[in-house]
Order: C-alpha cells, then sequence, then structure tokens
C-alpha cells in the first residue's frame, strides 16, 4: 500500500511540475502514463479532472472526478472543480450541494478558493453564502478591497437597502 502511494506521490509531483510550466503536452502524456502505471488510481483521476476542466472538457472533468469519488474523499480543490464542472453542464442541483458545503466549512477553504467559490454561489443566486464568503475573505485579508467590494456587490444583488450596500462601499474606498 505505500509503495503505491509513493508511487501516486511520485506522479502527482511531475504532472504538478509539467501543469505549472504549461507544458500541456507533457501534462497529458504523464497523466495517460500515470493512469496506466498504477491502475487508475483515484488521487491521480481527481488530478485528471481537475487538468480536463482547465482545457475546458467539463465532461471528461465531471467523469474522472466523481469516478475518483466512489474510491476516496475529494480535495476541497476536486470538490470546487467538480462543482463548477457540473455548473457549467447545467447540472446545478449538484453544484449549488457541493458549494454551499464548501461554504459551509469555509474555514477549511483556502484562500486562493474563495473567488472561485464566490463566483460559483453568484452563479446560483446563492447571494447570502456569497457574502458570507466575502466576508470571510475580509477577515483573512483586511486589506484586500476586493472582498468589501464583494461584499457589497452580493449585499446590491441579494436587494439589501441601498444605504446599507453604500455603508459596505464607503468602507471599501476608504
Amino acid at each position: 500500500m505505500t509503495a503505491d502511494l509513493d508511487l501516486t506521490n511520485r506522479w502527482l509531483s511531475k504532472i504538478r511540475e509539467s501543469f505549472e510550466a504549461e507544458d500541456m503536452a507533457l501534462t497529458q502524456s504523464l497523466l495517460d502514463e500515470s493512469l496506466q502505471e498504477t491502475n487508475s488510481s483515484p488521487k491521480l483521476m481527481e488530478v485528471a479532472g481537475m487538468i480536463a476542466y482547465s482545457r475546458g472538457d467539463f465532461e471528461e472533468s465531471i467523469r474522472l472526478i466523481e469516478e475518483a469519488s466512489f474510491q476516496i474523499v475529494l480535495t476541497l480543490s476536486g470538490q470546487l472543480t467538480l462543482a463548477n464542472a457540473w455548473l457549467r453542464q447545467g447540472q446545478t442541483d449538484s453544484a449549488k450541494t457541493t458549494l454551499l458545503f464548501l461554504a459551509e466549512t469555509i474555514e477549511r477553504v483556502p484562500s486562493s478558493m474563495l473567488p472561485d467559490l464566490t463566483h460559483g454561489l453568484a452563479k446560483l443566486e446563492e447571494f447570502e453564502a456569497a457574502i458570507s464568503v466575502c466576508r470571510n475573505a475580509f477577515d483573512r485579508h483586511p486589506d484586500d478591497d476586493n472582498a468589501v467590494f464583494g461584499v457589497a456587490f452580493y449585499m446590491h444583488r441579494a436587494g439589501y437597502p441601498s444605504e446599507l450596500v453604500y455603508n459596505v462601499m464607503a468602507k471599501a474606498v476608504q
């Protein structure tokens, strides 16, 4: 079991390196080879699904990440990618469940994922949850004007009174 995990981790390292170097041909080649060598390691399938999403192949992204989810607990990044792919494919109920779960467990979600989470929630018109995510982003990074503007923007979209939205926007401008 440890040998399988070591092999998977070595492949993940190589794949991450080629992906960060933006060598998509090599990345895809490494993914194909790694899935074959590891007998479709679920961790590698999840990564392959995230890379398929980055290429705009949402159907393949869903297929790979869902298949991985039957064998492992997905990473937060995998969950967010899957929810975004579902959104792109019109599977709003599935996306909504996952995005709201991520919003409820916001303390575990890395700051780098908060803009995508907020965007997905807004697409579903879950403005209260989007406001909550923006407030959390501001709490983590009080110097982030975008987070305060996000709070004001989604308050406006949710139908809050103009005075409240104006007060939040004034804070952002300061």
